[in-house]
């Protein structure tokens, strides 16, 4: 595939001279200029492994890095004109020695040491902790921590500190319980130790968390709530004045409600000051009402009214504060409690969490130890290029910012003239900013685009903004929409200043239409009457009109007009803003439509019918007399039983089930039983992984089962449940009621391939799908609300600590910084709601339709669908009416394109699978077991118990054993002087003399001098096939000569024979193994084995 020609803009952004910051809108080719501008890089010279691209999400990566080497592997085959065409494409020349520099990129990007670095920012923070691990106060050689492993560790600190009997921990838990309900507990703990940096200065210090929480709120740091108050409502600190004043106002007005209000108000007021703030409720019912509203003011009294609930307000929000820094310190308390655990846990594992990587990186480089961690970078990297820049957050700017402020400030540690000028590159888009529950905010791509800017230009450096606009992706009435959507909402509306650019479509006469189904209405129960609910049968009748409508277009064969072929099922994808109860809906009523899905992209791995029949034979074949699990078994797609058979065999049955089938003699029962009885004639002895993939892919075919009934899409949940058997045996001991029990105590959550169903219908988050495009896409669920306030935690300044987490109950009792904070929070979910919706939107390439299901009492705030409405009202859509959903909005333009000649092909029926491949392979060939000569075995017969002198003997000739291993090796002039200096050091206890003088003497025998001669092997390691047996051993003395070989091995025994004939079977057969091993690893020569006994200086020859 060749490079389609960048435009003026996209040559400008991939300049390797220039530092740039790119605003590419969707769909407007960012991968192809940040691909563009890394060949242009390296074809001006840079070498591969000085180039640092960072990317949002692993899948970005891999795209990245196919690209550049498929175009270089390209380049390497292409003919001269073809290279210089593709070379101009990118704005690179297209001369003779760029060319040749062009066709030798390949094999040095291939062979540059560790490849080019294309990685995401999480991937790269981890290496540069694994090069800098001392620096960065962690240990080498670090474990990092996926999710489960962190969600265990966090479960274990839990337990730990719940079981060490803190007194006051177990309070606050409690208190946390009640006030969340039990099962919101590890939801609030996961998302403290998510901001555990508050603590880490505090760690083993008393914290006044309730003091600073005050604090931080503008309130009292000390003092009791029912002080505080007291403090607050006495009569030189509280207006009582224009209480008395509006009390006395309130009893002339006449009115009921007047006197109720005046006699409570007297109550207040004759009440003593020490108790008055028991009467707080009462002061403030008179103001406001109960949902926090001020009260109606009497006629004429609105002035009066308004002093009044401003006094009253003041001292509300005072109780408000007080009782907020309450529950925020009890959060802070076991937050603080928790997280010296959670680390303490992680260093004793020597591992490290996703968050650990960005911070401890970003702390790396703005320690003392930065400037040599940075010296270090300086020499490897030339060249930074950042994707998705708006979805890169403060820290993880601030690691690039570090390496990058090298690039302009000075000279660095290589000259620019041999490295070019090096560059700051980054892409992103402000409207597509929509991941901020990692912590991202667009505002940091505009402060990281004015730092590099500013540094740039200090440095002389050129740097440009450079603006994308036209879209290759979408057609002209997809973009029309879009734009209205932006200009009818206004550009603050998406959290941006200034005006938003309109978009440009590349495929300006291409066919293209947007089409707004009526939102769907149901029944709704009383107790789930809240606003903007969606009852579950409007769920299910939209799923049921979105399937009737996707399958009509597939059965009836429907022209995609900008393509001129019918719509195929991969030419669709469903967006849902989350996987809520309308994902399983859509699923089977389109499995129901028989149309092609490849389900959700995420999904809980226990959730699929396919691993929990799997889950289901693990069960049972760990308890037969589970009547449950085999129940299921049978009316699963491993047996087909039907639910009348089952019924047939389960009534009125005496014992278990499995007894029960067992007993029955009809064909069925025959067949089930013989089925699972190969299941569980293994269970006992296979490890989870082989146990699965046996029934999977073995005589069972289990998988064959599964497949035919729950189609293609129960494949991947299979694959990781075969992935996650192998994860569990490589962390513990295999059986499997571990893993049972393993995999039922965290529900993992499978990230399924989008990109990998070819044909069938594709259902995801708006999340999800950011990065991926679809002629086709339907937005399902666009009529629910938009989120209504921000949710805890909020981020609170605490004195000297800095931003902490503030959890509350409701967003009434905020006050002071916290009602700021919550008030720009919700304010930001609401923008990064619309850059959500835009980046739905977006997604379509030809078609766009949108729909949704409502409650009977919908949300007054505009969502999606009325801004879709809204839009397509100032577009001049035409209302058409649509067999499926009634009257429609559609806006539609563009010219279809001639209809493709239908390629027809010759059915051919599918072939069957060979008998072969469906049997079990036989069982392979064990290798002989090698016979080990030189095995441990005991040199003296059974004894009695040694006395004083055996032992004494027996510690002898271990020494002596020692001694002649090492003295052969030495020179016979020198063997005497070494043997006393070894004696002295390691036998202080024996006669060095004696001993010397004793094996000199045997070593000066004729008959035993041979075997010690010089050039002698020691310890000689031996491995040969004697008549297909393996023999591996160690000879003690191996002599090699012309035509003779020695081999000659030492024993320690107490009692050693007096001759051949004494010798012990067992050495006799070691050493004529020896014989027959060396015999055929030296083939002609003579053979001699012999035996040296230490403890008599006894030399006995075997052969």
């Amino acid at each position: 595939m060749s490079i389609r020609p960048l435009l003026p803009e996209q040559k400008r952004a991939a300049d390797p001279g220039l530092s740039a910051w790119v605003s590419a809108s969707a769909g407007t080719g960012k991968t192809q200029v940040l691909t563009a501008r890394v060949l242009r890089l390296l074809l001006a010279g840079a070498r591969p492994d000085g180039l640092l691209a960072l990317t949002f999400t692993k899948a970005a990566a891999a795209e990245m890095q196919t690209r550049i080497f498929e175009t270089l592997s390209r380049w390497v085959r292409a003919d001269d004109e073809t290279l210089a065409a593709e070379l101009a494409a990118i704005g690179a020349p297209a001369d003779a020695d760029t060319g040749r520099r062009a066709r030798a990129l390949f094999a040095e990007a291939l062979e540059t040491r560790g490849g080019l670095k294309v990685q995401t920012l999480h991937s790269f923070a981890s290496s540069l902790l694994a090069a800098f691990p001392l620096e960065a106060g962690i240990a080498p050689g670090y474990e990092t921590l996926d999710d489960r492993s962190a969600l265990r560790i966090h479960a274990e600190t839990l337990a730990e500190r719940i079981g060490s009997g803190d007194a006051a921990l177990l309070a606050d838990l409690a208190d946390l319980s009640v006030l969340g309900g039990e099962a919101r507990v590890q939801e609030v703990i996961a998302k403290l130790l998510a901001t555990r940096n508050v603590f880490e200065d505090v760690y083993n210090k008393a914290v006044d968390w309730r003091g600073l929480v005050r604090r931080g709120l503008g309130l009292p740091g000390s003092g009791s709530r029912d002080e505080v108050l007291a403090a607050a409502l006495a009569d030189d600190a509280f207006d009582w004045e224009t209480v008395r004043e509006y009390a006395g106002a309130m009893a002339a007005w006449g009115t009921k409600t007047g006197l109720d209000a005046a006699d409570v108000l007297a109550c207040v007021i004759c009440a003593s000051p020490e108790v008055r703030h028991d009467f707080l409720d009462d002061l403030v019912g008179a103001a406001f009402r109960k949902d926090g509203e001020r009260r109606a003011a009497p006629k004429g009294l609105s002035d009066l009214h308004d002093r009044f609930c401003i006094v009253v307000g003041a001292v509300r929000d005072l109780a408000a504060g007080l009782d907020l820094a309450e529950t925020a310190a009890l959060h802070l308390r076991v937050g603080h409690a928790l997280a010296a655990a959670y680390e303490t846990r992680k260093e004793a594992a020597g591992a490290l969490d996703y968050a650990d990587l960005i911070v401890k990186a970003a702390r790396l480089l703005s320690t003392l130890a930065a400037p040599f961690v940075l010296y270090k970078l300086d020499q490897r990297i030339d060249h930074i290029l950042v994707d998705e820049g708006q979805d890169t957050n403060a820290a993880q700017w601030a690691i690039v910012e570090a390496i990058a402020d090298e690039f302009f400030s000075g000279e660095g540690t290589r000259d620019e003239a041999e490295t070019g000028t090096r560059t700051q590159f980054a892409v992103g888009d402000y409207k597509q900013a929509i991941f901020g529950f990692q912590g991202t905010d667009p505002r940091a791509f505009e402060a990281a685009r004015t730092s590099a800017e500013r540094r740039a230009l200090s440095a002389d450096k050129p740097f440009e903004t450079i603006d994308l606009a036209l879209s290759f992706r979408s057609a002209p009435a997809v973009l029309d929409v879009v734009d209205t959507v932006v200009e009818t909402a206004g550009s603050a509306a998406f959290g941006i200043d200034g005006e938003i650019s309109r978009h440009a479509a590349h495929r300006a006469d291409a066919a293209g239409e947007v089409v707004l189904w009526p939102p769907v209405t149901g029944a709704l129960d009383e107790e789930d009457a809240a606003e903007d609910a969606v009852p579950e049968d409007a769920e299910r009748t939209l799923a049921a009109n979105i399937a009737r409508q996707v399958s009509g277009w597939l059965e009836r064969g429907e022209l995609l007009a900008s393509k001129g072929r019918p719509i195929a099922a991969g030419d669709i994808m469903l967006l849902v803003r989350s996987r809520g109860s309308l994902v399983p809906a859509l699923v089977s009523a389109l499995m129901a439509a028989r149309v092609p899905v490849a389900g959700a992209d995420r999904l809980r791995l226990t959730q699929p019918l396919a691993v929990q029949d799997l889950l289901a034979l693990v069960r049972f074949a760990l308890q037969p007399g589970d009547d449950l699990s085999l129940a299921a078994l049978l009316v699963s797609p491993f047996l087909g039983w039907t639910q009348d058979d089952l019924y047939g065999l389960a009534f009125n049955r005496r014992g278990t089930l499995w007894r029960t089938l067992r007993d029955r003699m009809d064909d069925k029962a025959r067949a089930a039983e013989a089925w699972l009885g190969k299941v569980l004639a293994r269970a006992d002895y296979m490890a989870p992984f082989e146990f699965l993939e046996y029934v999977l892919s073995g005589e069972p075919q289990g998988r064959l089962r599964l497949l035919a009934r729950l189609g293609e899409e129960a494949r991947d949940p299979i694959e990781e449940l075969l992935n996650q058997a192998l994860a569990y045996e490589g962390a513990n001991t295999p059986s499997l009621q571990g893993f049972l029990s393993w995999i039922e105590a965290d529900d993992v959550e499978v990230k399924r391939d989008a990109e990998a169903a070819h044909d069938a219908v594709r259902i995801m988050t708006v999340h999800g799908s950011k990065g991926l495009q679809a002629p086709i896409i339907i937005l399902a669920d666009a009529a629910s609300a938009v989120p209504k306030s921000a949710k805890p935690p909020l981020s609170l300044d605490l004195p000297g600590l800095g931003p902490a987490p503030l959890f509350f109950g409701s967003a009434k009792t905020l006050v002071g910084p916290a009602r700021i904070a919550h008030e720009a929070e919700t304010r930001a979910a609401g923008e990064e709601h619309m850059r959500l919706l835009y980046v739905a939107l977006t997604r379509a390439e030809d078609r766009l339709y949108v729909g949704g299901a409502l409650g009977k009492k919908p949300s007054k705030a505009k969502s999606w669908h009325g801004h879709v409405a809204e839009a397509l009202a100032a577009s001049a859509a035409q209302t058409v009416d649509d067999p499926v959903w009634g009257a429609v909005l559609r806006h539609a333009s563009g010219t279809p394109a001639p209809a493709a000649a239908e390629a027809k092909a010759s059915p051919q029926d599918a072939p069957a699978i060979p008998a072969w491949a469906l049997a079990m392979p036989p069982q392979e060939e064990r290798p002989p077991r090698p016979l080990a000569p030189s095995a441990p075995q005991d040199d003296d017969p059974a004894q009695p118990p040694p006395g004083p002198a055996l032992r004494d003997a027996a510690r002898r000739g271990q020494v002596l054993h020692q001694l002649f291993e090492r003295i052969g090796g030495i020179a016979p002039a020198n063997r005497e002087a070494a043997m006393r200096a070894w004696l002295r050091r390691n036998a202080p206890d024996l006669d060095a003399d004696a001993i010397t003088a004793e094996v000199a003497g045997a070593l000066a025998d004729p008959g035993l001098a041979p075997w010690f001669a010089e050039g002698a092997y020691a310890e000689a390691p031996l491995s040969a096939v004697v008549e297909d047996v393996v023999i591996t051993g160690t000879i003690d003395r191996l002599i090699v000569g012309e035509g003779l070989v020695r081999a000659l091995d030492f024993k320690t025994g107490r009692s050693p024979p007096r001759d051949l004939a004494g010798v012990p079977q067992a050495h006799l057969r070691q050493m004529r193994a020896y014989r027959d091993a060396l015999a055929r690893i030296f083939p002609g020569r003579r053979v001699e084995t012999a035996l040296f006994y230490t403890a008599a200086l006894r030399l006995i020859r075997v052969d």
